[in-house]
């Protein structure tokens, strides 16, 4: 079910380049594990390769957080700046943990908060929740493992 399911987020990325808002709500899904960004720990060597091929063979770009039935797409890191500031984390914190400068986790609030036409930070932490608020694990491996970068 996991690699379905970065299956359905490759591809969700691909297509949202050339499908309308409307086919995209109707395909729209906002769930995500941390398990779709995790090598295999198999112990079946050909089944693990075969999956770790498939893992680095659909690399994810794009992230879509939902707004008012519209879904706005976000840069792999632009998502992981905003899971950490929905854990209360600082610029100078978030710039740490991705290795970025403050000024450049500041660049990409702002450019997020224009995507999502928020104003404020607040709002945008609002909107992140609500979207995600069912998957603590995938915040919790966002804060404490950076291996897309």
């Amino acid at each position: 079910m996991i690699l379905f399911e970065r299956f359905s987020f490759y591809f969700k990325g691909k297509f949202s380049d050339i499908m309308t808002d409307i086919e995209m709500r109707n395909v729209s899904s906002s769930t995500i594990s941390a398990e779709i960004f995790k090598k295999s720990h198999l112990s079946h060597s050909e089944d693990a390769q075969e999956i770790k091929n498939f893992i680095s063979d659909t690399p994810i770009y794009k992230f879509f957080l939902n707004n008012n039935g519209q879904d706005v797409s976000l840069s792999s890191q632009e998502f992981k700046c905003l899971a950490l500031l929905s854990r209360g984390k600082t610029a100078k914190e978030i710039g740490r943990a991705l290795t970025l400068s403050s000024r450049t986790v500041e660049s990409y609030v702002e450019n997020i908060k224009c995507k999502m036409k928020v104003t404020s930070r607040d709002r945008l932490v609002d909107l992140f929740i609500l979207n995600f608020h069912k998957n603590k694990e995938l915040l919790k491996y966002l804060e404490n493992n950076n291996e897309d970068k």
